[in-house]
């Protein structure tokens, strides 16, 4: 069968096969794949001490990597809508948003997004990677107000891992609200996979390179803004070469007594719908040409993954021994790059915002009970996706932006 021709149900019939592989099933097995990412790009750290990477921080990676899998695991197949499961928010030829709540008195509440994208894997990746290419494909809500204010680079620890901050502006009365995230990278390329955790560090001025992998350098503290936690991540499937199926899990919460339904109706169907459509157009348009992403798709992270795909899958010895020495030459230059990041931290101060009075409520650990017990003096919606307001979404004019992007929009009813 062409593969124009197949339906969204077949492409996520493959993406599920693949979660479901003994490799991707076995905790040994996962384990093995993230010894196997941080030994082809070594933190700074775990090179200076010559005591190769911190196994608890292996343990502690190997885990989170199992429990995203189980999630994405538990969206597969089309029969869902079942008590406590998942709710099909909406479902299209091109998209599928569902959403599925805690237990009762919990604050959690799931979100997912998956569909695919008519671009290379290595793009896919790369917009929800980069988080100074947010701007290009984020919405912007105009009422009530939703925008990203500001995002920068904090730290890298490895190729493929790296710390990020990201500001966004609510509506009033809401203060501003950031994310410190914390993104890794883990490679299956026998199966054409890739692994995104994207995860919030509510901890992050307790954070050691013995504890977490990386310290607490070069973040900035949370000065009259509110800082948001979330936990979840991205896993993508090549499809073929230019077309990639992309599954995303976002867990938080609402900060709020009592989430009516048809917020959540609004942040499911019209917000996140809506984020899927405007990332799917960008991806779908970086091959007319934008120098952002031509610049960050130079990276060692999106080579190492174009040659792994182009199929050298690293499945003898030599292939994985050339592929080591590419990545440790690209690794030093690498880590030239994050003593620049470090330097320009701490040199380019971040605009005054508006004084808030509300904020985070004390130190939950996020492997545990990440968030805090709901509140409505604290109420807020998820806004690390963009979920936040009604209106209309505008994309935001960039310099070198996509020229078929920049008069379009979605209405929101």
């Amino acid at each position: 069968m062409e593969m124009k021709k197949q339906s969204i149900s077949e492409f996520r019939e493959r993406m599920d096969k693949t979660l479901a592989c003994d490799d991707l099933v076995n905790e040994e097995s996962v384990k093995k794949l993230v010894v196997k990412q941080f030994s082809l790009s070594p933190s700074k750290s775990a090179e200076k001490s010559h005591d190769g990477n911190n196994e608890y921080v292996i343990e502690k990676r190997s885990k989170q990597v199992m429990n995203f899998l189980d999630q994405l695991r538990s969206a597969s197949g089309d029969h869902h809508n079942k008590p406590g499961g998942w709710k099909i928010k909406e479902n299209n030829d091109d998209y599928r948003i569902m959403y599925r709540g805690g237990p009762k008195g919990s604050p959690f509440h799931t979100l997912l997004a998956e569909g695919y994208a008519d671009a290379p894997m290595d793009v896919c990746l790369c917009a929800a990677w980069e988080a100074a290419l947010y701007e290009k494909w984020w919405p912007k809500v105009a009422v009530p107000t939703f925008r990203i204010m500001e995002t920068r680079a904090l730290q890298k620890i490895r190729i493929g891992e790296h710390l990020s901050l990201v500001r966004m502006k609510v509506t009033w009365p809401l203060a501003a609200r950031e994310v410190i995230v914390h993104y890794l990278e883990i490679e299956y390329l026998e199966g054409d996979l890739i692994i995104g955790l994207l995860n919030t560090v509510p901890d992050i001025d307790k954070a050691t390179k013995e504890t977490h992998g990386f310290s607490s350098e070069g973040v900035p503290e949370a000065k009259d803004i509110v800082r948001m936690d979330f936990v979840g991540g991205t896993v993508m499937k090549k499809l073929s070469t230019n077309k990639t199926y992309f599954r995303t899990i976002v867990k938080m919460d609402l900060k709020l007594d009592f989430v009516p339904a048809w917020l959540i109706n609004f942040i499911a169907r019209q917000l996140l719908g809506g984020s899927c459509k405007l990332y799917q157009k960008t991806v779908a348009s970086v091959a007319k040409g934008d120098k952002d992403f031509e610049e960050a798709l130079k990276g060692p992270l999106y080579v190492g993954i174009r040659e792994g795909l182009s199929g050298q899958k690293l499945k003898n010895t030599s292939e994985n021994k050339n592929r080591e020495s590419t990545l440790a030459q690209s690794s030093e230059l690498h880590e030239i790059e994050e003593e620049k990041i470090g330097q320009d931290s701490t040199e380019n101060e971040v605009g005054a915002l508006e004084p808030v009075k509300s904020g985070l409520k004390g130190n939950e650990e996020q492997e545990t009970e990440p968030y805090s017990n709901g509140n409505k003096n604290d109420a807020t919606v998820p806004d690390n996706l963009g979920l936040q307001g009604n209106g209309e979404v505008h994309i935001k004019k960039v310099k070198n932006g996509f020229g078929g992007m920049q008069n379009s929009e979605i209405k929101l009813h």
